[in-house]
């Protein structure tokens, strides 16, 4: 299996210490010198440890996705509020810890990155955050559904925060939107809309098991426009509230 390359781009006073957290290549750097040094550098995931200078971090996770948006990017401050929550996913970043951080809840975090980048398309890398119930096992395990349609999915998985149209779903499968929906529904066994709110779901349920983040931010995370539309969704789905859901899973 190909090494995985992970860039740690930290503040000056800032103690970093990621070596014990996987078996992967480490690089790290400055926030001075980031920019800089991720032109030169192919890699997997970005660790952005910012401290508490949160505005010039910011502005780099921005230029990061500006010049590298396709590399993931995990976020790690000192500092806290709704507010910034909210602008740090807005910005593009895949996760967000404060500290002191939960090394068990950051290992799994980046042990889940790193492994939906180094599965390829045949072997569902974009259907990792999919329950694996009944419901899914012939998405799971089929060896006949077109690359285009993987891809779509694929491209749903990634830009879940952000606003997804059928048209620009479609055109992730390069096919038209009336062509694609049929086709998706014929594969997959539902709407791609539909699946899109089933892969929110998915994903949010990840998030709300954090309890450092508000709800309110979860649901902007996985792309609700609103707490009240995603409390909805939610329960119509999985027969609970997302604070119900928050509860159960603490008193485990």
């Amino acid at each position: 299996m190909k090494s995985r390359r992970v860039l740690v781009i930290y503040q000056a006073n800032g103690e970093v210490d990621y070596r014990n957290l996987l078996e992967c290549h480490l690089e790290f750097c400055l926030e001075t010198e980031g920019l800089e040094r991720i032109k030169s550098l192919e890699v997997d995931l970005i660790i952005l440890d910012c401290g508490c200078n949160t505005d010039t971090c910011v502005n780099l996770l921005k230029s990061i996705k500006l010049s590298h948006p396709d590399v993931p990017v995990i976020f790690i401050t000192d500092a806290s509020s709704e507010e910034l929550v909210v602008e740090v996913f807005k910005s593009g970043a895949r996760d967000y810890f404060k500290k002191p951080v939960n090394l068990d809840e950051l290992r799994k975090s980046i042990a889940a990155i790193l492994t939906l980048r180094q599965e390829s398309l045949e072997k569902r890398r974009s259907l990792l955050w999919l329950k694996k119930d009944n419901s899914f096992e012939k998405l799971l395990h089929s060896d006949h559904i077109p690359l285009n349609i993987l891809r779509s999915v694929l491209y749903m998985e990634e830009n879940l925060s952000q606003i997804l149209s059928l048209d620009k779903i479609a055109g992730a499968a390069c096919l038209s939107k009336f062509h694609f929906a049929r086709q998706f529904k014929k594969f997959i066994g539902s709407s791609p809309l539909h699946y899109l709110i089933e892969l929110r779901i998915e994903r949010a349920k990840f998030f709300l098991k954090r309890r450092e983040l508000p709800i309110s931010v979860v649901a902007l995370r996985v792309g609700f426009n609103g707490l009240s539309e995603f409390n909805r969704n939610f329960k119509k789905i999985t027969g609970v509230t997302p604070s119900s859901f928050r509860a159960i899973h603490s008193s485990k």
